[in-house]
C-alpha cells in the first residue's frame, strides 16, 4: 500500500522523469519488469571443399540459423584435387573459388550473414588465417566419410579442436547424396 501511495505522490509531483524511474524500480521489486530480448549473433566458421554442396552440411547450417541470427564465414582451402594426377596451384585456386561461389549462394539462402574466402592448401594454416579476421564461436568441418576423406586420415577434426580451442562440429557428407567423390 505504501508503495502505491509513494508512486501516486511521485506522479503528482514529477519534475522531469523521476516518476518513470520509480515505476521501473517498482516493477523490479515486484518482479514484473520485462527486459528487451537481446540477440547475440553467433559466428560460425565453415570449413569444406568437395562436400560444401552436401545436404548434410545444409541441414547443419539450417539448424544453426533456426536457433537465432548467425554470421557464417565459409573457408575453402585450395587443396589439390585428388582425382587429378597432375595439378597446378592456379588450378586448385580456381576450383576452390568455384566451390566457394556456389557455397555462398546456398548458404545465403539460410538467412545468415555470409562471407567467404579461399584459404591455404594447409587446412590448419587456412583456419588460423580465418580466425585472425575475427572471433568465431564454432567451427563446422565438412568431410567425406572415413576411408574416402584425406582430412579424416589427417585427424583434422581433433587437430582443429586442439589447435583452436573451439568446438568443432564434424559433418560427414555421404557420397550418395553429395555426388560421388
Amino acid at each position: 500500500m505504501r508503495l502505491v501511495l509513494a508512486l501516486r505522490y511521485f506522479q503528482m509531483n514529477d519534475a522531469g522523469g523521476s516518476c518513470h524511474r520509480i515505476f521501473i524500480l517498482v516493477q523490479e521489486i515486484m518482479g514484473t519488469r520485462t527486459r528487451p530480448r537481446v540477440w547475440t549473433m553467433r559466428s560460425i566458421l565453415v570449413v569444406g571443399n568437395e562436400t560444401l554442396a552436401s545436404p548434410e552440411l545444409g541441414a547443419a547450417l539450417e539448424r544453426r540459423t533456426a536457433s537465432g541470427p548467425c554470421r557464417i564465414h565459409v573457408l575453402v582451402p585450395a587443396t589439390p584435387p585428388r582425382d587429378h594426377a597432375f595439378w597446378t596451384e592456379g588450378g586448385a585456386l580456381a576450383l576452390a573459388r568455384d566451390r566457394l561461389e556456389n557455397a555462398l549462394l546456398r548458404v545465403t539462402a539460410t538467412g545468415a550473414v555470409v562471407t567467404g574466402e579461399v584459404g591455404d592448401a594447409n587446412v590448419v594454416l587456412a583456419v588460423d588465417d580465418a580466425l585472425r579476421r575475427g572471433p568465431v564461436d564454432e567451427i563446422i568441418l565438412s568431410t567425406w566419410p572415413p576411408g574416402v576423406s584425406r582430412w579424416i586420415r589427417m585427424d583434422l577434426p581433433h587437430r582443429l579442436a586442439r589447435h583452436t580451442g573451439l568446438p568443432v562440429h564434424h559433418v560427414v557428407a555421404e557420397p550418395a547424396t553429395a555426388g560421388v567423390p
